[in-house]
C-alpha cells in the first residue's frame, strides 16, 4: 500500500494498530539510478517530502504517530563495500533526521525513522554481492546485493549524521 494512501489509511485506521509506518527507498523506486545516485539526491529528497507530506496527513487524520520503518540510500558511485564514499547517502540521512527532528520540535506526527541497515565490520569485498549460507551478514537481505544499504563500522560520517540527529531523530 505504499502508493495507495485509501488503502494506506484505511489498514491503519484499525483501533488495534498503534502507529502507522511508512518505507523509502529512492534509487528503488527509480528516484535515483546506478548512474547518478548523488546528482539525483536533490530530487531524491523532493520526493521523499513529498512522500512523508502524504502520510503525515494521514497520520494527523488518525491522531496516530507515523514512524518511518526503513530508508536508505545507495553509496556514491553505486559501489557496495567499504571503499565507496558516502557524501549522498549523508546528506540524505541528514535531511531525514531533520525532517523527523523537525515534527518533533512542533509534536507532529512523524515521530521517529530507522535507517537501513547496520553492515558493522561485514566485508563485501568478495567481487560478488549475492549473499550464500556462510558469508557475513551485511545488512542487506538476501536478495539485495550484499552492501547496497550497508551502514559499515567504518562509515564514519554517516555515523556522525546518525550520532548527532540520534538521540531526536532516529
Amino acid at each position: 500500500c505504499e502508493v495507495d494512501m485509501e488503502l494506506f489509511e484505511k489498514i491503519h485506521s484499525y483501533p488495534d494498530i498503534d502507529y502507522l509506518n511508512m518505507h523509502i527507498w529512492p534509487y528503488n523506486w527509480g528516484w535515483a539510478s546506478k548512474d547518478s545516485i548523488l546528482e539525483k539526491l536533490p530530487y531524491s529528497i523532493d520526493e521523499t517530502e513529498k512522500y512523508i507530506e502524504s502520510h503525515i496527513q494521514i497520520a494527523e487524520k488518525l491522531n496516530k504517530p507515523l514512524v518511518l520503518e526503513e530508508f536508505g540510500y545507495p553509496r556514491d558511485g553505486f559501489l557496495f563495500d567499504r571503499r565507496g564514499t558516502v557524501e549522498a547517502r549523508d546528506r540524505y540521512f541528514g535531511f531525514i533526521a531533520e525532517r523527523v527532528k523537525k515534527s518533533s520540535a512542533v509534536g507532529g506526527a512523524l515521530a521517529g525513522a530507522n535507517f537501513w541497515g547496520w553492515g558493522g565490520f561485514a566485508d563485501t569485498l568478495s567481487g560478488r554481492f549475492d549473499w550464500r549460507s556462510g558469508d557475513p551478514y551485511s545488512g542487506d537481505p538476501a536478495q539485495e546485493p550484499q552492501g547496497l544499504y550497508s551502514v559499515f563500522a567504518s562509515d564514519t560520517t554517516t555515523l556522525e549524521v546518525i550520532k548527532r540527529f540520534g538521540r531526536t531523530s532516529f
